[in-house]
């Protein structure tokens, strides 16, 4: 039997109104991720720049959210 390790994800607050709250939602349908909404990240120029997450401290980033979710996909 395999043992899958859940990946952490984190996401700032600030962020999900660019359109991180999608991403989330989609995240937490697979229960592959455990998705946490932290108040900073330390990457206040970005957050305001663009849709971002941290995945096991991992920076990802993407122009939108379904190009966000590609990234985070390609790296579980």
């Amino acid at each position: 039997m395999e043992m899958r390790t859940i990946k952490k994800i984190y996401i700032c607050e600030s962020n999900l109104a660019l359109g991180t709250e999608e991403v989330k939602e989609e995240l937490e349908k697979t229960g592959e991720f455990d998705v946490n909404v932290e108040g900073c990240l330390g990457y206040c120029g970005e957050c305001c720049e663009q849709l971002y997450v941290l995945l096991d401290g991992e920076f990802i980033s993407g122009e939108n959210a379904e190009e966000l979710l590609e990234e985070i996909n390609k790296r579980k």
